[in-house]
Formats: structure tokens, sequence, C-alpha cells
């Protein structure tokens, strides 16, 4: 689960995220929330621009950081989490009664 503390410490404080895609990554497309920019694998270039960016425009960073706190009030939080532990422990105890 990397990353998956310091997405929730972002969307938490409301700040914006900045995360290498990866084929394993967490089910979450910080694009589509708008909290976020992806960064391809092994690219550095696009590490930078995405900084640059960021740190070039407040109104950008507020606006993702707000995005985020919002996705993470209406679903992406404690109580989800748990919804689904429940769900998950429910599901394998009917497959073993």
């Amino acid at each position: 689960m990397n990353g998956l503390t310091e997405l929730n410490d972002a969307l938490a404080l409301s700040k914006p995220v900045v995360m290498t895609r990866s084929p394993l990554a967490l089910d979450v497309d910080i694009e589509a929330i708008g909290c976020g920019i992806w960064v391809d694998v092994g690219d550095v270039d696009g590490w930078g621009r995405a900084l640059s960016q960021l740190m070039s425009d407040a109104s950008l960073r507020d606006r993702m950081g707000a995005a985020g706190r919002k996705f993470a009030e209406q679903g992406w939080n404690q109580e989800s989490y748990g919804a689904c532990v429940v769900e998950i422990v429910g599901r394998a105890r009917n497959i073993t009664s």
C-alpha cells in the first residue's frame, strides 16, 4: 500500500497530490477527482513539471486541495474503510459457514 498514508494525509490536510502512476496503484484517480497530477514511472522531468506547476500557481493548489478534502469527506474516509472491512469479513464468514 505504498502511498496510501501519504495520500490520506494530503487529502485530510487539503493539499494537492503528485503521484507516480503504477499498475499496482491505489484504486483512486487523483486527476479525475481533481486533487492531483499523475507522473509516469521514471519520468523525472514530469515530476519537475508537476511540482513547478503547483509551486507557481497558488489558486491551483487551493482548488486541488479543496477537491481532495471534499473527496475524503464524501467517502474516502475511516467510515467507508470500516464498512468495507465489515463487508469483506461478512462475506468470508458466509463462505466458511
